[in-house]
């Protein structure tokens, strides 16, 4: 024991010297960071940093689990006492505190991750896979909450009171406050812990108040015990206007007493019970059949199937908020069922309007501003979340577009009046460079509606740099970037690889023009089969302009190759490709003084252009090859079969007209059209005008 003692007096000291400068200064906007175990460690030891007024921000994920030398676990000391409750504010920021361990036997009361708390205000915390063992009044989160403020909190674990231990809670053990001016809410909070005891056991709490609120919370975890259980609440004691609204039990439920068990209360004197919803354990009703009121409203507590709970139409009939508070669009959270706005698995930010008149909303991580245009009510509550596809359907889109990014933006509120704004979505983040004017913005009202062009809504489109602004909005949806499909990516004019030294090959290409294009790769074999090519790992960036443009890739040969073959491959942005050449180069020995030059296939630029009535279109082949030559139009269609044939003299140029006739021998049109040559494998485009 002494040995046990004396590393735990050492492991203390070590945790006051490090925080001896505790990082901020407690206050609202200087709040003390939370990183690491010791920070929790050395809160629960100095009570001077508990009062109200104190503000803690946790910037990190925290495993509590320790073991001493002799490796036996390391209790964690709780937060607060009875006699020194903790009255300040402690915001996880969604960070997981894990492994929480406290193990006070069967004499001790009030432990969690706070013992006691007064006046405290609670958010965005997560405690996974705590283990709590005491008598009484244990709870994840708060032994005991005196007219506290609990949000977005979450708990999942083993939580047991010992004997005839009473008062358990996967969230608060037991809420209470000490006069009417008093209140304690627990709203949006969730729990799949397993709760053991005696009597008095709710998934979220128990209650012994005049003014207890319980709002937007669940329970899917597991419950054993005696009596006065509840999914919810086990026990509300009071009569007085508490509330349980909006909240869902999804449990195993173990009792001696159902007549004092509830899937939603077990013991309930309370009338205010609005809108819940329970799976069905057994023979457990939605209140215990023994509560002392009689007029409760049973109405407002329905039992659902399985299938009904994983669908929303009961809950929105209800009332429940399925824009800003609660989402069923990704079955992998809570097995199907409802989640909390805050428990998504995509990045999302959520605004709350403290005053009227806000303008404009800035979400820097998901790159997206919302500015209005008209005056917003206090209270709105707006969320911009980013989507990835991840199972989620982003189909459905219009035949000429398509999306070149997997994530798209998904923006909710709760607000009823009508309203008008601005989006400005920042592209910057889309892993390559594209031209502005090939972008369009698509929206949909939800999951079941069309994709549409937001400028066929008659909002305005406007760019600064890889910003993109969407004018004149009137509702909030699902926003994604698309490309039109028909932009043809790049017009290859030249492909050519020159030997310029005994151990480096010069490859070259040049483009007429080029949109939509992450870049270039290059690939070699020493034989002409492109089945067995090899990549070489250096993306090419492409500069999509709309302008000619030419690059340079220097090759450093390996090996005893006698000859390189070389292929250019596009890469686009929605990862479709092109594949152009091959060209080749015969390597020389030390002895010869001048490289192996080898022009390859081409197709050049056409003259004149623009052109009426007629233009030359010329190019060259490497080996003997068969040609085909096709002209298009700006939609993509076969305009003119021009050329086809086998071609057996190579590295000259070759020639031929066209008339600017279809093949119906109709003259075509003013406007643009591409001519395209393929050699084998091999693609080549070159834009030409007709001009009248």
């Amino acid at each position: 024991m002494k040995k046990k003692y004396f590393w735990f007096v050492i492991f203390l000291t070590f945790c006051v010297v490090s925080l001896a400068g505790y990082n901020g200064e407690g206050t609202i906007n200087e709040p003390y960071l939370i990183k690491n175990i010791e920070d929790l460690i050395y809160l629960s030891g100095h009570t001077g940093v508990w009062d109200s007024g104190k503000y803690f921000l946790q910037t990190a994920d925290i495993d509590c689990y320790q073991v001493d030398l002799s490796g036996n676990r390391i209790e964690f000391s709780s937060i607060g006492t009875y006699a020194n409750p903790f009255t300040g504010s402690y915001d996880g920021q969604g960070y997981k505190i894990s492994n929480l361990y406290i193990n006070r036997g069967s004499s001790e009361n009030y432990y969690g991750f706070f013992r006691v708390t007064s006046g405290a205000t609670l958010k965005n915390i997560i405690l996974e896979n705590v283990d709590i063992t005491g008598h009484s009044y244990l709870g994840a989160l708060v032994g005991k909450a005196y007219d506290s403020e609990i949000m977005n909190c979450y708990s999942s674990g083993t939580i047991t009171s010992l004997g005839d231990g009473l008062c358990c809670g996967g969230i608060v053990g037991f809420s209470k406050i000490t006069s009417q001016s008093e209140k304690t809410t627990i709203s949006n909070c969730y729990s799949s812990a397993t709760l053991s005891g005696d009597t008095i056991i709710g998934g979220i709490t128990n209650s012994y108040s005049l003014y207890v609120e319980i709002k937007n919370c669940a329970f899917t975890g597991t419950i054993n015990g005696n009596g006065k259980i509840g999914g919810i609440v086990g026990n509300m004691f009071n009569a007085s206007p508490n509330i349980i609204k909006n909240c869902y039990v999804a449990a195993t439920i173990n009792s001696t007493d159902l007549t004092t068990t509830g899937m939603i209360v077990g013991n309930n004197l309370t009338e205010n019970i609005v809108s819940c919803f329970y799976q069905p354990d057994g023979l457990i009703s939605g209140v215990g059949s023994a509560s002392d009121v009689t007029y409760l409203d049973t109405t407002n507590i329905e039992e659902l199937t399985e299938l009904e709970m994983q669908q929303t139409n009961k809950y929105i009939s209800a009332g429940w908020d399925f824009n800003t508070t609660w989402f069923l669009d990704d079955v992998t959270i809570n097995n199907g069922y409802p989640y909390l706005y805050w428990q998504q698995n995509t990045p999302f930010a959520m605004f709350v309007i403290d005053q009227d008149n806000v303008q404009n909303i800035v979400s820097d991580e998901l790159y997206a501003e919302i500015m209005f245009t008209n005056s917003i009510s206090q209270g709105t509550q707006i969320i911009i979340k980013k989507n990835y596809v991840n199972g989620t359907s982003i189909d459905g889109f219009p035949d000429s577009f398509v999306s070149f990014t997997d994530e798209f933006w998904r923006i909710k509120t709760n607000l009823n009046q009508p309203f008008v704004y601005d989006l400005t979505l920042d592209l910057t983040d889309l892993p390559t460079s594209f031209v502005a004017s090939d972008v369009k913005i698509l929206k949909r009202d939800d999951e079941d509606s069309e994709w549409v062009d937001v400028t066929v809504s008659r909002a305005d489109l406007s760019w600064d740099e890889k910003k993109v602004t969407i004018s004149g909005l009137t509702s909030f949806s699902d926003f994604i970037p698309v490309i039109d499909e028909s932009t043809l990516p790049v017009e290859l004019s030249s492909f050519t690889a020159n030997l310029i030294s005994d151990n480096a090959v010069s490859i070259n290409w040049e483009v007429e023009s080029e949109s939509n294009l992450i870049g270039y790769y290059l690939l070699k074999n020493s034989a002409n089969d492109i089945a067995g090519a090899e990549l070489i790992p250096s993306l090419i960036v492409s500069t999509n302009s709309a302008q000619q443009a030419s690059y340079n890739f220097i090759h450093n040969p390996d090996g005893n190759a006698n000859s390189i073959y070389y292929w250019l491959k596009s890469i686009e942005l929605n990862n479709n490709y092109e594949i152009y050449g091959p060209v080749s180069v015969t390597l020389v020995n030390e002895s010869d003084n001048h490289p192996n030059i080898i022009s390859g296939n081409r197709l050049y630029a056409n003259y004149p252009n623009p052109f009426n009535p007629v233009t030359n279109i010329s190019f060259s082949v490497e080996s003997p090859s068969l040609v085909n030559i096709k002209i298009y139009n700006i939609k993509g269609q076969v305009v003119r079969n021009l050329y086809e044939e086998n071609i057996a003299k190579t590295n000259c140029k070759h020639s031929l007209v066209w008339n600017g006739k279809d093949d119906a021998g109709q003259r075509v049109s003013s406007g643009i059209y591409f001519v395209k040559m393929k050699v084998g494998e091999s693609h080549f485009t070159q834009k030409v005008i007709m001009q009248k």
